[in-house]
């Protein structure tokens, strides 16, 4: 480790010395600088130069030949004092151009050498030739001094240096061109003076070069300890918790300084003392940076911990810098459009809006601080709530905000948190129970706004009393000595208290009392909950009333009647007796309630059930079982009492009924089961009366039939068939039949009514009227339906392929086939596979199908109106609705019933209802078709209103396939209507 911080001593050392190296110009520079301090000796010892050599020439009579020496030399001792002077101008610190100066001066420096050579070597050789010889060599030799003194003085850098040594040997030079013979002695004196004077020279110029230059290194480096002292005094100064170390950091600065000092004599001493300055400033930057490595680590680390995000937002560059926060805000560096695009692609709509607003403010310089609140989609189900707070720190010259400090967080939490304050405050608020909180002695702190309406009293006239003191409860004092002893127990207390309100009203009230502990366990709050038992015992009677009677008749219901009647069938057994039970059903009640509309519905039931509770005042229980059934509990002897009770019954409710000052005629049937005779369970029972009822309904209503096994066996019967019919459904043993359909305009059959038909292997031909209810029951119609749908379809296409014609298909649809959401399904897929087109299909309902449910059949009706399919309405006048859903439904055709047909030749009304459906029809732009035409006067009357379509037995009776297609093929052979006509 210490060999580790030595060689990095050495690496910053060479470092330094690498820093304060000095440049050339540097150099050049201070060369010059010297030149001008030494310039004034220089001038002096050329003047003394030339002086001299004047006197000698002169004590030997040749002073005439010295005149322009002096003058070169005087001339050139000017000129080096005026560089002299000259170069500190030039060369100052605040000196412009300094590079320009440094070259003039260099240019003029060595023009002056190179003239101080010329004149103190072949200029002044020349004039000294005509001395002596003896004075020649003298002065030769005297030329070596002369060169090493004026280079000592003027040789700052080599070329000076290198020209100025020259002068001995253009001396030489001269006196040998001169003629002037060098004998051996002063050659051989001239080599070993070259030789010590020139080596020397030479030794000192580099000596003194490296002194220079070490100088000028020893100097930057000063310069650059004095500017680290300079750091180090200011850092010291802003680490005002290092205050000791700073003072003895300053301490060895001031040591180091007096130490660089001194040792600019002493090289070796001021390298070793730079470098032990240096590397405790090393070690003290370390140390710094270390400390604020740490403190940014640990501002990151509490940044981090308080889960906020830090954001820049510099608005002259476009710039965002911004902390780790979630992947969706994009990276840490990034362009401010950047930013704003993404996230304005995942901010909630609704958020959009207010933080463009806020945001927008604050750059504008409208707010000094902006704080948004929004929600960033993290996916297709998750938002996030983030809460971002602003503060402008930077404006320009012109108030303009450049940049924008803020903090962001996630404050979901916090906004479910508020969610649930505002609920509970909600809660506590608008909840029907009062909710009240008391300190530890029981006085109240807050009550919500149920408890002042319970009790009538203000928050303001309750907070800061006591529990008791507001409670007027009877023995108050014992009953609040148990509530203390039981909270104390146990830390909460409920129970029934009679309260007072503030009018003087007593009510009764379920208090409820919880005890809320701090974290010592010891009781600081209780809560209480109260309810206002008035209302809810109100409630309980009538929920008990709902639950036992009937709401719309305050008859019995359901519930109570099996109750008594369980009761009343305890008691038969008890006592010996017997007991009747009469099932009573309106006859017809679902079509009167569907076109009379269910308030009518609902008068007529309770005029009803008021004529039954007036016929049965000796009954045990008149009850209402569900929407038109009703059911009696009476006491029977025999028969013959319960069967004039019934005849009484009947005639009573047969009689008319006023609704809205109309009439209405109403009958009911009556089923009857006794016990013990036929049981003594309840469910035996109600299956008895049931069946018998069904009984009564099934021979035309307005009477009543007593229960008995062969009523068993009709039921039994009706099972039987309806396992008959599920396995004539499976193996297809219906049969289609076809009535025809003729045009009165063209005279031919232009369609055909599909009429099913079940042939049993054993029993023969089965009419529709004995097994389509059971098959509506057992909901097979739809299986057969869509039978007998697909087989019409199929031999329409059969008589298209044989070019029979177009013949259109009418097939029935029932009521239970309207309410299957799939029927559109059906057919399109019976279409498609028979290859039928739409247009060929007519589907005919009744008026009671259509109204069962008006909306759900409309949008049904439309979708197969909109495949191209006809809708024909059957057995039109005979239904209960109102006419107005001729313009509700997508209607093609009208059916006259055959009742208003049978009679319109000799029958004034139904000639009249007749011509006013066909005129209804032709006003709709409807088709009209007539069922029922057996006469040839039924024909001519319909042809006289302009009817356009008859069917019946006066064209044909329902034809099997085979018989239809023959009458299909024959009618080719026909050009009108006369084949109608009996011979």
């Amino acid at each position: 480790m210490h060999q580790h911080n030595i060689d990095k001593s050495i690496q910053s050392l060479h470092l330094m010395s690498a820093m304060a190296r000095p440049k050339s110009l540097e150099i050049r520079r201070e060369q010059l600088l010297r030149v001008s301090h030494m310039s004034t000796y220089a001038a002096i010892s050329l003047v003394g130069i030339a002086l001299c050599l004047t006197w000698l020439l002169g004590w030997q009579g040749k002073l005439g030949q010295s005149v322009g020496f002096i003058f070169l030399a005087m001339a050139e001792a000017v000129l080096v004092m005026f560089l002299g002077r000259l170069i500190p101008h030039r060369l100052g610190d605040d000196s412009p151009n300094l590079p320009k100066n440094i070259a003039t001066l260099n240019v003029l420096f060595t023009s002056i050498v190179v003239a101080i050579v010329l004149t103190f070597g072949p200029v002044a050789a020349y004039a000294a030739h005509t001395t002596s010889d003896s004075w020649v060599q003298n002065l030769t030799l005297m030329s070596f001094g002369g060169a090493s003194l004026m280079a000592y003085l003027m040789g700052i850098w080599l070329t000076p240096f290198v020209l100025l040594m020259t002068i001995p040997l253009l001396w030489l030079a001269t006196s040998a061109l001169a003629g002037d013979l060098m004998d051996s002695r002063l050659l051989t004196q001239t080599a070993i003076i070259s030789g010590f004077v020139y080596p020397l020279a030479a030794f000192w110029f580099m000596s003194s070069g490296r002194y220079l230059i070490q100088k000028l290194q020893f100097q930057k480096l000063i310069d650059y300890q004095e500017n680290a002292r300079s750091a180090a005094d200011e850092l010291n100064t802003k680490l005002a918790h290092e205050i000791a170390q700073r003072e003895m950091v300053e301490y060895e600065l001031r040591d180091i300084q007096k130490d660089l000092e001194n040792t600019i004599r002493d090289r070796t001493e001021a390298l070793t003392e730079t470098n032990r300055a240096l590397n405790q400033q090393i070690k003290l930057r370390k140390n710094i940076s270390d400390a604020l490595v740490k403190s940014q680590s640990r501002l990151s680390q509490a940044i981090e911990a308080t889960g906020l995000a830090l954001w820049d937002w510099d608005i002259p560059t476009d710039s965002v810098y911004q902390s780790y926060f979630h992947p969706v805000f994009g990276p840490r560096e990034i362009s401010a459009t950047e930013f704003l695009r993404r996230v304005r692609d995942l901010i909630h709509p609704d958020d959009f809006e207010k933080a463009s607003r806020q945001i927008s403010n604050c750059v504008k310089g409208l707010i000094e601080r902006c704080r948004l609140q929004y929600r960033i989609r993290l996916d297709d189900q998750t938002w996030m709530w983030v809460e971002d707070c602003g503060k402008v720190v930077n404006t320009d010259s012109k108030g303009r905000v450049t940049r924008i400090l803020g903090t962001r967080r996630d404050i979901t939490l916090d906004q479910k948190r508020e969610e649930q304050l505002r609920l509970a405050k909600s809660v506590f608020d608008n909840t029907s129970e009062g909710i009240f909180a008391l300190d530890n002695e029981l006085r109240f702190l807050t009550v919500n706004n149920a408890f002042q309406r319970i009790t009538g009293y203000h928050a303001d006239e309750i907070i800061g009393g006591s529990l008791e003191q507001f409670s007027k409860t009877p023995n108050k004092e014992k009953v609040f000595s148990l509530i203390r002893d039981e909270l104390v127990l146990k830390g909460s207390w409920q129970g029934e208290l009679y309260e007072k309100r503030k009018n003087g009203d007593y009510y009764s009230q379920w208090l409820h009392l919880k005890a809320i502990t701090d974290n010592d366990g010891k009781i600081s709050h209780y809560a209480g909950l109260f309810s206002d038992l008035t209302e809810r015992k109100e409630t309980n009677e009538k929920l008990h009333y709902l639950l036992n009677y009937d709401d719309l008749t305050g008859l019995a219901n359901r519930v109570l009647f099996k109750d008594r009647l369980h009761k009343r069938l305890r008691q038969m057994r008890e006592h010996g007796d017997k007991v009747a039970l009469l099932i009573i059903d309106v006859d017809r009640f679902r079509q009167i309630n569907e076109s009379l509309g269910h308030d009518l519905g609902d008068e007529l039931l309770k005029q009803i059930a008021l004529r039954i509770s007036d016929n049965s005042q000796d009954a045990d229980t008149v009850a209402r079982l569900g929407s038109d059934e009703f059911a009696i509990i009476m006491t029977a002897k025999n028969r013959v009492q319960v069967a004039k009770f019934c005849e009484l019954l009947l005639d009573s409710l047969k009689a008319p009924y006023q609704v809205d000052a109309q009439e209405y005629f109403i009958s009911t049937s009556i089923g009857i089961t006794q016990a013990p005779d036929n049981g003594r369970e309840i469910q035996s029972l109600m299956q008895q009366a049931n069946t018998a009822v069904r009984q009564a309904k099934y021979l035309g209503g307005n009477t009543y039939e007593f229960y008995s096994r062969m009523l068993q066996n009709i039921s039994s019967r009706r099972l039987s068939m309806e396992s008959e019919l599920r396995k004539a459904v499976q193996r297809e043993q219906l049969e289609v039949y076809y009535q025809p359909k003729v045009s009165l305009q063209s005279g031919f059959i232009t369609g055909a009514e599909a009429l099913v038909r079940w042939r049993h292997p054993e029993l023969g031909m089965i009419p529709p009227a004995d097994f389509v209810p059971v098959a509506e029951e057992s909901g097979l119609i739809m299986a057969i339906g869509e039978q007998v749908l697909h087989k019409a379809c199929t031999q329409a296409r059969i008589w298209n392929d044989m070019g029979l014609g177009n013949i259109k298909v009418s097939v029935n649809v029932s009521a239970y086939q309207l309410r299957q959401a799939n029927l559109p399904l059906v057919v399109r897929d019976v279409l498609k596979s028979t290859e039928l087109s739409p247009d060929q299909l007519d589907l005919e309902l009744t008026e009671s199908a259509l109204m069962e449910n008006a909306s759900h059949t409309q949008a049904m009706l439309n979708r197969l109106r909109n495949m191209g399919i006809s809708i024909t309405i059957d057995d039109f006048g005979t239904g209960y609705s109102s006419l107005a859903y001729l313009k509700r439904f997508p209607i093609s055709a009208l059916k006259i019933d055959r009742m208003f047909i049978s009679d319109v030749h000799q029958n004034a009304d139904d000639a009249s209802i007749t011509k006013a459906i066909i005129l209804l029809a032709n006003s709709l732009n409807l088709e009209v078709i007539a069922e029922g035409v057996e006469l040839k006067e039924h024909l001519d009357f319909l042809t006289s209103l302009d009817c356009h379509t008859i069917q019946g037995f006066l064209v044909a009776r329902p034809l099997d396939s085979v018989d239809m297609t023959v009458l299909l093929q024959s009618q080719m052979q026909k050009s009108s209507l006369s084949f109608l006509v009996p011979n």
